[in-house]
């Protein structure tokens, strides 16, 4: 009786096992098989005489990526870890107060060792960094085009220290900061970098939030606050935060939580309703590919084009700068090249980056 239960226990154990894979066929299309992971999975590989030894390894990295249901087991996973006070992933830390915080340890710039002053520029890279925009913003102004510069700050530079206690600074001045202080003190940039002005607004609204608790970008707000700045460098001031409507609501959890694979039981994150968006405002779907490249228009704007080379924070602050330009081109980074300023011929050019990939800037040029 006893081998038999055993035998029993055996079979149904191999059961479980092989279940997924014998239904994911039939029940495979009508699971959630998106990739929310900021890499890209591993291919079937083929074996071949010149791969024999690295197949196996290949082969099983494959097979995790492809294993059927794997968003749902990785989000059950997840909330196990979670209701233990975890993170599954490493590169994703919890804090308190429904907050996460991104830690990719380098592979994707280095926002925990930011905070920390773990990180730093050479002084060679600092002045390589204020060359660079500098020499864009004299080459732009010679044209009759006006230029300015903003360093978005990394959330954890925000909100680290509140919602994320157990991680300590070794240096109570960034890299960012040095940066930003040898532009100001040796420099005539027109460079925002608006990590006091953002806690600021915090500090007279304690129930506002500037960025998302579950993403790694800034909010409405915290976008506004950096739009308003860099348009004063512009020459073409806008109202302030406290001068606008500001409308709460939510929106759907953010990246990080796409990354913990919990996006159908994490929370709605908060977020505004700062202006409206008037119907003048139009993206044009033949420019560019609707994500790298984008250019929107507006009827009613101040017959200004406006150019940003940008990372995905200038995307919260679109909406901002379309209210008041009547043509912005928004070029990322990967995609932009000097000629795009002859080509598009802007009245304002804005280099944005956040500031994990602050050091970007040693590449930028405008001729």
């Amino acid at each position: 009786m006893a081998k038999i239960k055993r035998g029993l226990y055996i079979l149904l154990f191999l059961l479980l096992i092989a279940l997924p894979v014998v239904v994911y066929p039939y029940l495979g299309e009508k699971v959630d098989k998106e990739n929310f992971e900021k890499r890209a999975l591993a291919q079937r590989p083929e074996f071949t005489l010149d791969n024999y030894t690295s197949f196996p390894e290949e082969f099983e990295a494959y097979f995790n990526d492809s294993l059927p249901f794997r968003n749902r087991l990785i989000g059950l996973n997840t909330k196990i870890d979670l209701s233990l006070g975890v993170s599954p992933l490493e590169h994703v830390l919890i804090g308190s107060d429904g907050f996460l915080f991104y830690h990719p340890n380098g592979s994707d710039g280095d926002p925990i060792g930011d905070y920390m002053g773990a990180t730093s520029y050479t002084e060679q890279e600092i002045k390589l960094i204020a060359h660079r925009l500098l020499r864009a913003q004299y080459d732009l102004e010679r044209e009759g085009r006006a230029f300015a510069a903003l360093i978005a700050p990394n959330k954890e530079t925000i909100y680290a220290e509140k919602y994320l206690p157990g991680v300590q600074k070794v240096n109570d001045v960034s890299r960012a900061d040095k940066v930003y202080a040898y532009l100001k003190e040796k420099t005539d940039l027109n460079i925002v970098y608006p990590k006091d002005d953002l806690n600021a607004v915090m500090a007279a609204h304690p129930d506002w939030y500037t960025y998302y608790k579950t993403d790694t970008h800034w909010n409405s707000i915290g976008a506004y606050v950096g739009t308003s700045l860099v348009m004063e460098k512009l020459g073409l001031p806008i109202n302030d935060i406290d001068s606008v409507r500001v409308i709460e609501k939510e929106r759907a959890p953010g990246d990080l939580v796409y990354m913990l694979g919990m996006t159908e039981s994490f929370p709605n994150d908060a977020d505004y309703n700062i202006v409206d968006v008037p119907a003048a405002i139009k993206q044009d779907k033949s420019f560019g590919d609707g994500e790298n490249m984008v250019r929107y228009t507006n009827s009613e704007g101040n017959g200004k084009t406006l150019l940003v080379v940008r990372d995905s924070f200038a995307v919260f602050m679109m909406p901002y700068f379309n209210m008041h330009f009547s043509e912005c081109y928004y070029i990322h980074k990967s995609a932009y090249h000097p000629g795009m300023i002859q080509e598009y011929d802007p009245d304002c050019v804005v280099f944005e980056t956040v500031e994990r990939y602050l050091g970007d800037a040693m590449n930028f040029y405008a001729k």
